[in-house]
This record gives structure tokens, C-alpha cells and sequence, in this order.
């Protein structure tokens, strides 16, 4: 296995800020009020449901989650900060929110709220945790296969996750986790075995290109097939489901296109915005808070049909970005940066702590052994 690199690469940074923002204009569309089932044949249809590319989002995500995490290892201050960061958006935003009367305050909720990962207050987040969890374990699986082996279990973990349930509707014992899994897989063997083709920006953008039309044609395809038939009006967003082949394709080439940039280097700025993405997922899908977000203080479906609707719906989601990371950099510098100085100097005492007694346990047992 070759020697991988574990500096943070900005092209990749990047793409999880394209993936957040994906994300959000995904939660524009889906929360704000639309319900393309029952909409016309019309433009703004198709663009609301062809915006709905949240699983894109998480796919790409997860993609450069797993890409870093297969060479760094598991790290248990990176599983307590994540933690941490849940629980106050959760608790804080409750709390926030109950204050106002915009939700009902009980203790049911104010205990689910505290405990957000085991109450699954936020699907991806308890999943991005049980896999940072898992993942030390992964690795070492990893590290037992060879090329060949992986390359096996990328395939029957595409086969089994994503190709069945495309094309016969079946879910496969289909869990969140179980395909973070597989995307995991997948980008470690992307980052262990590049070939000419997932190292060629050239090819990548033409699948990627190839891909998203495709996305954009069957939504439309099934859009006109709705109109003389009722069973088609619920489908129209099928092929954008997070494990579809389609998108799995779309979200493997956008990753492989933003890799292959190169130019970018290791820029600051854009590594520090990185930085505030899964706080911005936190806040504005906080369950608490999206409801509010996107149907009191934005009202997106107040645009339909109007060539305002693709403006506002960006607009939002750009200021909803914008605000989120000004709250994130708050919190970073308000309380997790001093809460993590004392979490590192008190786990460098219980080092050392731990050093001097093994130091005083193998002095006696040296003189236990000396009076033998």
C-alpha cells in the first residue's frame, strides 16, 4: 500500500462546500412549501425537483469524508468535538426556539434535544458518527486487502446497494449506514489505487456531464409520463435518490473532478469556510429550526412559476450559508477552541500521569525480580 498524504488538500475542501450548499438548496426546495406531485407540467416543476440533489450532497460528503478518514485513522478528540458540535446546535436551538413559542417546550424533547445523536435528531449526523466510530475498523480491513479484493467489494457493495434497488425498486435491506459504508469503500479505494481514468479531470467532467443530464432528462421523462398517468406523479425525483446509480455515478465523477484539480494547493481561507460546513448542516436542519427557516422566514413557494424562483431559491440559500458560518466561527472561537485547549492539556497530563506510572510500575517490578 503506498504511503498516503494526510495534509488537507483545499480542491477537496472545496467540494464540501459545493456539497453543503447543494444540501441547503435541496432543503429550499424540499421544506419551502412546494409539492411537485401535485404542480402542472411546468419549468418551475422541473427545476424544483431537479434542485432536489440533497442525496448528491451527502454522497459527496461522505466521499471526502471517507478519502481523508482511511489515512488518518480514527481519532477520539475528532469523534468528541463532533459530538459536542450536535448536541449544543440541538440543545441551543430547542431551547432558542421554544422561547419564541415557534415549537412546544417539553422535557420528552428537551432530553431528545441533549441527546441528539442516540435520539436521531439529525439522521445524517447520528450516521456520520456511528461511522467515525466504525471506521478504525474499516481500515484494517482495508489494510488486509489487496487491489484486487477491494476493487470485489467496491463492485458487490454497488451491486447489491445501489444497481438492484435502480432498476427493480427493491430496498435491499437498504440502511443509511450500510451505504455510508459502501461510500467509504469507495473512496478509499480511490485514494489507494488512482488509474488513468480517476486521475483525468478530462474524463471526469465528460461523466459528470454525462450523468447530471441524464438526472435532469428522467426527471423530465417521468414529469410528461405523469400527465396522463397518476402513477408516475410521485416519481419524478427517482433517479435522485442518494443510492441510485445514476447519482451514485454523478457524485463518484464530481469527486473525482474536484481531486483533480490541483491548482488550488492548501488555501487557508478556504479550508477555514470547510471548516464551518457541518455546522452549517446543524443549524439550519436542525429539526427544531427548519420549519421556522423555510416557511416563516423564507417562503420560497410564494415564487412559483416566475422567473424570480430560481433566484430567490440561490439567494437563500447563499445568506443561509453566509449566516450559518458566521455563527459557526462564533462558536469555534467563543467556546470550542477554549474548551479544546483544556481537553488537550488535561489528555497530555493523563499521558503523562500514565508515562511516570508505568515508569514506577516497572522499577518495582525490577526489584521484585532482583530479590528472585
Amino acid at each position: 500500500m503506498e504511503k498516503l498524504r494526510s495534509e488537507r488538500s483545499s480542491n477537496l475542501e472545496l467540494l464540501r462546500i459545493v456539497a453543503m450548499f447543494i444540501i441547503i438548496v435541496h432543503h429550499c426546495c424540499y421544506y419551502g412549501g412546494f409539492n411537485p406531485s401535485d404542480m402542472p407540467f411546468s419549468a418551475s416543476k422541473i427545476l424544483i425537483q431537479s434542485l432536489s440533489l440533497g442525496g448528491f450532497g451527502i454522497n459527496l460528503f461522505v466521499l471526502v469524508s471517507g478519502y481523508f478518514m482511511v489515512s488518518t485513522g480514527f481519532k477520539m478528540r475528532r469523534l468528541v468535538k463532533t459530538w459536542l458540535q450536535i448536541a449544543f446546535y440541538s440543545l441551543f436551538l430547542f431551547i432558542l426556539m421554544a422561547s419564541f413559542g415557534a415549537i412546544q417546550f417539553d422535557f420528552i424533547s428537551l432530553i431528545k434535544a441533549a441527546i441528539p445523536v442516540a435520539f436521531e435528531q439529525y439522521w445524517f449526523a447520528t450516521t456520520y458518527v456511528i461511522l467515525i466510530c466504525i471506521s478504525p475498523f474499516l481500515n484494517i480491513l482495508i489494510k488486509a486487502m489487496n487491489k484486487r479484493t477491494h476493487l470485489i467489494l467496491v463492485l458487490v457493495l454497488i451491486l447489491l446497494q445501489s444497481v438492484l434497488p435502480t432498476i427493480t425498486t427493491a430496498k435491499m435491506a437498504y440502511a443509511d449506514i450500510a451505504w455510508f459504508v459502501a461510500l467509504y469503500f469507495i473512496a478509499a479505494y480511490l485514494r489507494l489505487y488512482p488509474n488513468s481514468l480517476t486521475m483525468s479531470l478530462k474524463k471526469s467532467l465528460a461523466i459528470l456531464f454525462c450523468s447530471m443530464s441524464f438526472l435532469v432528462i428522467s426527471v423530465i421523462f417521468i414529469d410528461v409520463l405523469a400527465i396522463n398517468d397518476a402513477f408516475f406523479k410521485n416519481v419524478g425525483v427517482y433517479m435522485l435518490a442518494q443510492n441510485k446509480l445514476p447519482m451514485l455515478i454523478a457524485s463518484i465523477s464530481m469527486f473525482l473532478v474536484f481531486n483533480n484539480i490541483k491548482s488550488l494547493g492548501s488555501n487557508k481561507i478556504i479550508n477555514t469556510i470547510a471548516g464551518t460546513t457541518f455546522g452549517i448542516y446543524l443549524i439550519h436542519d436542525s429539526s427544531a429550526f427548519r420549519v421556522v427557516l423555510w416557511r416563516n422566514i423564507f417562503r420560497p413557494d410564494l415564487f412559483p412559476n416566475t422567473l424570480l424562483l430560481p433566484v430567490y431559491i440561490f439567494a437563500a440559500a447563499a445568506f443561509v450559508f453566509l449566516i450559518g458560518m458566521g455563527i459557526d466561527f462564533l462558536r469555534q472561537y467563543l467556546l470550542e477552541k477554549p474548551m479544546f485547549f483544556l481537553y488537550d492539556n488535561r489528555c497530555i497530563r493523563l499521558k503523562s500521569f500514565f508515562a511516570r506510572a508505568g515508569e514506577k510500575g516497572n522499577a518495582i517490578i525490577d526489584k521484585i525480580s532482583e530479590y528472585k
